[in-house]
């Protein structure tokens, strides 16, 4: 089995770049998932795992969680204390990474299915509250989770942490315009104030309760306006205004579950 136990080793310094860099993950069609609970969903959702990196006392520690992992695993690598704490994303590291190959999408535009249930995600920022929301979407029963371009990374280490291994299992699709660019989305305002070529904005705060003339929507209305748009099909069926743990997310209103 071969061992790493220099800090300045090449292999140590591109698999932090991979953990830390959002470019070197895309450009490298490669992740790192850290701990063996990580490992072993990747694994056990096919997910193809290139080299299991592990310190000798978290193989035998984890041997059994790890069994899937070590099965998949083109390369089984032993790590020293100083390189899996060099990797760790986290104060505290298990000792264990598997380098993987980030899965083709399951989820596209061209196969949502009109009765499905989906959850739709635009410009969020944190990416404890993407993760949170994967997690919901499964206890949910969604059969996917769409995100904007500009929403964290699916494969960087917080948003796998946060989702706890949803990742690997929940059909997701990242991309499209943010909903906040509305001349990307082909909506032209009217001297009303309202945008056309998607779906009418919601109402705002404006006297007697409709939107001021001249009033831009807000981030809500633009969720609305983008999930429209790409996928004209489907059509809301709620907006929990709470997910995870009843945490709020980062944006003001919740986006919206469509079927």
């Amino acid at each position: 089995m071969q061992e790493i136990t220099s800090l300045q080793n090449p292999t140590v310094k591109e698999l932090v770049r991979l953990t830390a860099q959002r470019r070197a993950r895309q450009e490298r069609g490669l992740f790192l998932a850290e701990s063996p609970k990580l490992a072993a969903e990747a694994a056990l959702a096919g997910v193809p795992v290139r080299t299991l990196y592990a310190t000798p006392d978290a193989l035998e520690r984890y041997r059994d969680t790890l069994a899937p992992a070590l099965a998949a695993a083109g390369e089984v690598v032993a790590i020293s204390r100083p390189v899996a704490e060099k990797l760790a994303a986290s104060r505290t590291t298990q000792g264990v990474f598997a380098l993987c190959a980030i899965p083709s999408p399951r989820l596209t535009p061209d196969t949502l299915r009109p009765d499905g249930r989906y959850l739709v995600l635009a410009s969020l920022q944190d990416p404890g509250n993407v993760g949170a929301a994967i997690r919901s979407a499964l206890a949910f029963g969604c059969d996917g989770l769409l995100l904007t371009g500009d929403c964290p990374d699916l494969y960087g280490p917080k948003v796998l942490r946060a989702a706890m291994g949803g990742v690997f299992r929940l059909p997701l699709f990242a991309g499209g315009a943010p909903g906040r660019r509305y001349r990307d989305l082909g909506c032209r305002p009217r001297p009303a104030g309202r945008y056309t070529g998607c779906c009418r904005p919601r109402p705002g705060r404006g006297s007697g309760g409709h939107r001021q003339r001249g009033q831009r929507p807000s981030h809500g209305d633009g969720r609305r306006l983008w999930a429209h748009r790409l996928y004209p099909h489907l059509r809301p069926v709620g907006e929990p205004k709470r997910l995870g743990g009843g945490q709020p997310l980062s944006l003001g209103d919740a986006p919206p579950v469509t079927r």
